[in-house]
């Protein structure tokens, strides 16, 4: 496991031993202050993974070079004011990762990486989106094999969605309205029709706006789920392997989390009240994997107000 530490301005690893366990961490400084989002690709060409972090209070985006060992080398930065939400692909065509980061001046800086682990302002340097932009994430909305960005504006109760050109720049915005305090952002195949659509969690108004995608880059009426108390995050899995896509969300405020077991077909089981597992305090990120080797998907949950990961293994009954 990898994850951000605001307070100490780290990024943490813990190691699994294949049981479901991490007894030991090793901190590394993020290269910035307050960390908030990390991704990992490999941002050098040798085949191990390395590290990008956004520093929301100050030194930009860090890049930690891996050593294939789980260790990493210091941070490398790239200037970017007041990062927050934090995405990576390849958004102009040569087979190298980009970073592209959200941040409160209502617009999203995109950074090219020149397969040396080091990253350049793309030209324009940012995409301008809606007021206060906090999350964002790639992929490619209109089948033309291009990447495009999503980012969700919370002041403007919208998200805005840039086509990509293929070569590091975006068309104009297209703009959705969606529900009050729009956060977190994931983009998937929701109903199998091989388009891509969007899962919107929107804090304010405690639920997740769901858009079924053409195809084209357009996007239909949004459906709704009721979410915990203040959501903050949606991970996209297959939970109980049945092929279909799942949700699950993080509720900060009820500090518990949400999941809705997909039909296939753009709804979900358990929409007027979803499965419902406590968690720690205030949770955060949340990602998903077999952490014990059994086959089923468990979770790890970040509480970031008591300071601890909750680890949720998958039981039997999820097949």
């Amino acid at each position: 496991m990898i994850y951000t530490q605001r307070g100490p301005s780290t990024i943490a690893v813990r190691l699994g031993v294949g049981d479901g366990t991490f007894p030991n961490v090793t901190t590394y400084a993020s290269g910035g202050t307050t960390p908030t989002e990390l991704a990992l690709a490999d941002f050098n060409g040798d085949n191990k993974l390395d590290v990008a972090v956004a520093n929301l209070n100050g030194g930009g985006v860090g890049i930690l070079l891996g050593n294939g060992n789980g260790t990493f080398q210091a941070a490398k930065m790239a200037a970017v004011a007041t990062p927050h939400g934090l995405s990576v692909g390849d958004v102009n065509g040569d087979a190298k990762p980009d970073v592209l980061v959200s941040n409160t001046v209502s617009a999203v800086n995109v950074l090219l990486g020149d397969g040396a682990g080091g990253l350049t302002a793309a030209n324009p340097a940012t995409i301008p989106v809606g007021a206060v932009p906090y999350d964002l994430a790639l992929g490619d909305l209109n089948n033309d094999g291009k990447l495009d960005v999503v980012s969700t504006n919370f002041n403007d109760k919208t998200i805005s969605i840039r086509l990509g050109n293929g070569n590091g720049t975006f068309s104009n915005t297209n703009t959705l309205n969606t529900n009050a305090g729009p956060i977190g952002v994931a983009i998937t195949d929701l109903n199998a029709d091989k388009n891509l659509d969007l899962v919107v969690v929107n804090q304010t108004a405690g639920n997740a706006t769901l858009y079924l995608g053409d195809g084209t880059g357009v996007f239909g009426n949004p459906s709704t789920l009721n979410l915990g108390s203040g959501p903050r995050q949606v991970w996209v899995s297959d939970l109980n392997r049945d092929g279909l896509i799942d949700l699950s969300f993080t509720n900060s405020s009820s500090n518990n989390i949400s999941i809705f077991l997909g039909n296939g077909q753009g709804g979900f089981a358990g929409a007027q009240g979803a499965t419902v597992f406590g968690v720690g305090t205030t949770p955060f990120g949340m990602t998903s994997a077999d952490l014990n080797g059994d086959g089923n998907r468990d979770l790890i949950v970040a509480d970031s107000g008591s300071s601890t990961l909750s680890v949720l293994l998958a039981t039997e009954q999820c097949k």
